[in-house]
């Protein structure tokens, strides 16, 4: 099978998938683009490339630095856990 005819294919097969499925197919995707710069993924199998997390840590940093946190106390009040 040629290169056409593995093309053609491909897009007569995304017609027919279910919307979760075209999402997984996109993902894979997405990760071969971006292989060499993925360092993990998210709880939904997306994944994250180098610079995002970077990103995310900075923006988390910063948060902190302001203030805009919640200690373990705080957060075992809030939500009724004890000690």
């Amino acid at each position: 099978m040629g290169v056409k005819e593995l093309k053609q294919q491909i897009l007569e097969s995304l017609d027919s998938m279910s919307q979760r499925n075209l999402k997984i197919v996109h993902n894979l995707v997405k990760s071969l683009e971006e292989a060499d710069d993925i360092v993990g993924y998210r709880p939904d199998g997306y994944p994250i490339t180098k610079l995002e997390l970077n990103y995310e840590l900075t923006e988390a940093r910063e948060q902190v630095d302001a203030g805009n946190y919640m200690t373990t106390e705080e957060l075992r009040k809030r939500i009724g856990l004890k000690k």
